[in-house]
């Protein structure tokens, strides 16, 4: 599956959303906010998302659900250039498996 540098496959997970159910295939992560030294290792915007690829190659993604995971000072400060460690912990957090 195509993706980007900030998302991950994830095994098809069954999202009810204004009234129909959907598959989200794909963890991405936004944003990262917050840290202020003193209450908060800060927390990541995450999207899920329902990742479709047309035969013509065309993709299409739809957001079918988002929220924010506060993140732990030792997550914080173990973070360096490689964001899998991050995606390890939200996708725990939200009871995901990564592909």
């Amino acid at each position: 599956m195509w993706h980007t540098t900030n998302q991950r496959e994830i095994t098809p997970v069954t999202i009810w959303t204004q009234g129909f159910t959907y598959q989200a295939n794909v963890l991405k992560l936004c944003l990262y906010t917050g840290y202020d030294f003193i209450q908060s290792a800060g927390e990541v915007h995450y999207d899920l998302i329902q990742h479709e690829e047309a035969p013509d190659g065309s993709i299409y993604e739809t957001v079918l659900t988002e929220g924010n995971i506060p993140l732990t000072y030792a997550l914080f400060n173990s973070w360096a250039s490689d964001d899998q460690p991050i995606f390890d912990y939200v996708a725990q957090e939200l009871q995901l498996t990564l592909v």
